[in-house]
């Protein structure tokens, strides 16, 4: 019993460091994914509806853009869509748009990216120009803006966490096992061995 102590004691601490290092570090690398996975899709979505919403702004077809913005919200994880004009009033938006959440500030001219928290969860709040060529055609048609659920990410991302930690946790298990058996076995050779060299 004692033997199985020495053995399985340390090799259980030593695969609990392992997994108090491992699991923060593979959760924040989901996040990472996640999240870039999110702003791929918000890139799509974008490239899919530039040319209609640019068409219907120009057309002054606003319940039209509203009637869109909803139809695409209709997504899982896309929570809201919204047009904003260049001087940072919410023109345009999908039904489900949060109420404390206004126009992003951004100076660029390219597409941003960033993270808000809006009803007590965080959201990744993409905007890109809805014509990027001229700086006269970006300030006449403004921005488009999508909003996506990210509380889905720290959901996977602890669950995944918990899977590497029970895992970990059976290895270790399985390995003290081993060592233990293939230790016993060892001695017990070695005892009888002795045994059998004392008797002759």
């Amino acid at each position: 019993m004692r033997l199985a102590f020495r053995i399985i004691l340390p090799l259980l601490a030593v695969l609990s460091i392992i997994a108090w290092a491992a699991t923060p570090l593979v959760g924040v690398l989901m996040e990472r994914w996640f999240r870039s996975d999110v702003e791929n899709r918000s890139r799509l979505v974008f490239d899919s509806i530039q040319n209609t919403v640019a068409s219907l702004t120009t057309a002054r077809e606003r319940q039209r853009i509203d009637n869109l913005f909803d139809q695409i919200a209709k997504d899982e994880r896309l929570l809201a869509l919204g047009r904003c004009t260049a001087d940072g009033r919410l023109a345009e938006h999908s039904s489900a748009w949060p109420r404390l959440l206004g126009c992003p500030s951004v100076t660029a001219a390219d597409r941003s990216f960033a993270v808000e928290q809006v009803d007590g969860g965080p959201v990744l709040v993409a905007t890109f120009p809805l014509d990027p060529a001229t700086a006269a055609a970006t300030a006449a048609l403004g921005r488009l803006v999508i909003i996506h659920d990210l509380r889905f990410i720290k959901q996977r991302s602890n669950r995944a966490e918990g899977y590497l930690a029970a895992i970990l946790a059976l290895l270790g298990l399985a390995a003290a096992g081993v060592t233990v058996v293939v230790a016993r076995l060892t001695l017990r050779g070695w005892v009888r061995q002795v045994c059998q060299g004392l008797a002759a």
